[in-house]
């Protein structure tokens, strides 16, 4: 009886020893009782539990990315909103100054026909008042002293004199209209 558990027990040594996988998908019985005996389950128990470790290691460090590239996003997107409301502003800015660039080029075509306008009517003063002068010189050229060429003259001196203020009211303006 002693010889058949020795042979037994031989026989089964013998069969793990030809079992080639320790693996117990692939070993099968003979390669479970191997891989039991050898310690070879305990060391892929091992190495399965410290790559688990190591990639809750990794799933740990992703999160931690993951949450400050979530942060940095936030952080970006506020920056973007200010920067959209700041070029919102900027817009609103341009459109007030376009407006008034389209005001000012209407005021100044209108200041310009009103300068030509001006000028135009100094011209006309400046001729009538060299004519005037001119009718005052042949009056007075003349010594008769008769009072219709006297009262004449006065009347030419008077139209002189207001032409004169005229052009002085008219060249204010121009001069102001200029600036």
């Amino acid at each position: 009886m002693i010889v058949r558990i020795i042979l037994v027990i031989s026989l089964i040594l013998m069969l793990t020893g030809c079992a080639a996988s320790t693996d117990p998908h692939q070993g099968g019985l003979f390669g479970g009782i191997r891989g039991l005996s050898t310690g070879e389950y305990d060391r892929r128990i091992q190495e399965r539990q410290a790559h688990l470790a190591h990639l809750r290691q990794v799933q740990r460090e992703l999160h931690q990315q993951t949450a400050s590239l979530e942060a940095e996003k936030k952080r970006l997107s506020k920056e973007l909103e200010g920067e959209r409301k700041r070029l919102a502003s900027l817009d609103r800015d341009v459109a007030r100054l376009e407006k008034k660039i389209n005001s000012l080029k209407r005021r100044e075509k209108v200041s310009a026909s009103k300068l030509k306008d001006l000028k135009a009517r100094v011209a006309a003063l400046k001729k009538e008042m060299r004519s005037l002068n001119t009718d005052i010189d042949a009056l007075e050229g003349s010594g008769l002293g008769d009072t219709d060429i006297d009262l004449k003259r006065k009347q030419l001196e008077a139209q002189r004199k207001a032409l004169e203020k005229e052009y002085k009211t008219l060249l204010d303006l121009t001069l102001q209209l200029g600036q």
